[in-house]
């Protein structure tokens, strides 16, 4: 994409690129602003709806859901693979491809539809239009890993990368103190996804001798990977921790207390040998909780607190405590 943009005058309408215009729909179409259902609901003063055949009576609530049809393989084959060429028109069209391609623009609804359709959508489409041809200039994103960026489901039709490698200048962003906030700085561990910025939480925050680390997952930031098995998770939880605390500063003989969580009770003796081995010699303090997690892969999570500095006398006798 930068090759071909490269190729045209700088000063050129961001919508009147082809490849550019491409992608952007192709973006939409695979994350869409809204993908849930736009709920309507038949008139109360009709006796009834009759659509396609399917009779509605009043009161009927009806909707069409972006995400179903955008993600419909009979208009756009191969839905999950990011393909902007499928809006591209062929250099030899027959009658059936221009009737294909219709097809995929009239689905295609991202902003909505109607009356009811999002105002902004036209403001909407050109800022995506000026900002991913300035991004894709600016080179910003030399570097990222090219492989399919596998995607987890969050509650039905939300969905969040696993991960993807970049080349960075760094991996903590740092908010420094300042004079109303003199002790505190948070520390924000770079996991390859903007899952953190998206919620708003940071991976670590640090105040004063203090380092608190969110609750972390099996998962490897650097693959995108998660094993089945709960013990290679934990393994992997604890490098994940290792690396958050390294960036604030702090070691894991530091840590003084721990919350493990877990969606299956029986998975937690499996995880013992891999505490005993990060743990069992500084023995912090624990608890531990059955609940959910947010997706059905993970079987255990973890958060720590640690104190830097802190050096916990080690217990040589008795097994550790779990």
């Amino acid at each position: 994409m930068r090759d071909k943009l490269a190729q045209r005058n700088p000063g050129v309408d961001p919508q009147s690129l082809p490849y550019l215009r491409a992608v952007v729909r192709e973006g939409l179409r695979f994350g869409m602003a809204n993908p849930a259902r736009l709920t309507r609901i038949v008139p109360t003063e009709s006796a009834s709806l009759t659509i396609n055949g399917y009779h509605l009576p009043a009161g009927t609530r009806v909707g069409a859901e972006a995400y179903a049809f955008h993600h419909n393989p009979t208009v756009y084959p191969e839905p999950f693979a990011f393909q902007p060429e499928r809006w591209l028109p062929r250099a030899e069209e027959d009658s059936r491809d221009v009737q294909a391609r219709r097809v995929r623009e009239r689905d295609a609804f991202p902003f909505g539809l109607g009356s009811r359709a999002c105002l902004g959508r036209n403001v909407a489409n050109h800022q995506l239009h000026v900002v991913v041809k300035k991004v894709v200039e600016s080179g910003v994103l030399e570097g990222a890993r090219r492989v399919p960026i596998g995607l987890m489901s969050l509650n039905g039709s939300m969905r969040r990368s696993k991960g993807m490698n970049w080349k960075s200048h760094g991996s903590v962003t740092v908010l420094r103190a300042t004079k109303d906030n003199p002790h505190v700085w948070g520390a924000e561990s770079i996991s390859g996804s903007s899952f953190e910025e998206q919620i708003g939480y940071s991976r670590a925050v640090v105040t004063g001798e203090w380092v608190f680390v969110s609750g972390c997952t099996g998962y490897d930031y650097k693959t995108g990977d998660i094993s089945p098995d709960v013990a290679e998770q934990t393994e992997q939880v604890f490098k994940n921790i290792q690396a958050a605390l390294a960036e604030a500063g702090a070691k894991v003989e530091e840590i003084v207390r721990v919350r493990y969580m877990l969606p299956v009770r029986e998975d937690f003796p499996k995880c013992w040998s891999v505490l005993r081995k990060w743990l069992g010699t500084t023995r912090p303090a624990a608890t531990m909780v059955v609940t959910g997690l947010l997706d059905e892969a993970m079987k255990i999570e973890i958060e720590v607190t640690a104190k830097k500095g802190s050096g916990l006398v080690k217990e040589e006798d008795g097994p550790a405590p779990l």
